[in-house]
């Protein structure tokens, strides 16, 4: 689920990935951010070594 900053609907995202800017359903803005969902992308993992 995404949620719209400039409104503050709530929709599921036809994207693939949640995390890029979904145009809000009601108001077609671009400022939205990732809210819930069952899945998770990784953009970065840092490991140390032993």
């Amino acid at each position: 689920m995404n949620c719209c900053q400039e409104c503050g609907r709530e929709f599921a995202s036809p994207q693939l990935s949640p995390f890029t800017d979904a145009p809000c359903p009601g108001c077609q803005s671009h400022h939205t951010s990732f809210v819930s969902g069952d899945q998770l992308d990784i953009a970065f993992v840092e490991v140390e070594e032993p």
